[in-house]
């Protein structure tokens, strides 16, 4: 019997907003081919705590914080376990270096937490949909990689 696939799927935000990287990890979940679906979101970040307090946060925030706080950042819905991660800074792609290093650790370890669930060694896909997530290849030993590239990211100002 050959083994059911498990992706890692590096995303966007998993909020009410189906966003074509949502809908694509869903249809992934519903295939019997696959065994589960961890879609990692990109990360709440302290800032946006502090403007979910304040009732100035953008949609979706403080439902990303309770997954974090009450739910040690992990949601599971059917086949797909969502994980939020957070860092300290706003933007994700303008951390300082130790925040990077703090998102990376709490991001591996919940990730790898669930997959000592899972007999992984050789159905393992990472997906990657933006360049930040590059960082992760190579972390759980997956044995395919997918850049789904959906962005011409070198256009944007802010990236070198």
């Amino acid at each position: 019997m050959k083994e059911k696939l498990i992706f890692i799927y590096f995303g966007d935000y998993w909020d009410e907003r189906w966003r074509r990287r949502q809908q694509l990890a869903y249809h992934l979940s519903q295939k019997h081919e696959v065994e589960k679906v961890i879609y990692v979101e990109l990360p709440a970040s302290i800032p946006e705590l502090a403007k979910s307090m304040l009732g100035i946060a953008e949609p979706g925030i403080k439902e990303r914080w309770a997954r974090i706080i009450k739910s040690k950042m992990r949601m599971t819905e059917g086949k797909i376990d969502i994980v939020t991660p957070f860092c300290f800074l706003s933007v994700y792609r303008y951390n300082a270096k130790w925040d990077k290093v703090f998102l990376k650790k709490i991001t591996v370890y919940a990730i790898k937490k669930i997959l000592k669930n899972y007999d992984s060694k050789n159905n393992l896909i990472l997906w990657v949909s933006h360049p930040f997530a590059v960082e992760y290849i190579g972390e759980f030993g997956e044995t395919k990689l997918c850049y789904d590239c959906t962005e011409k990211f070198s256009e944007f100002k802010e990236w070198n």
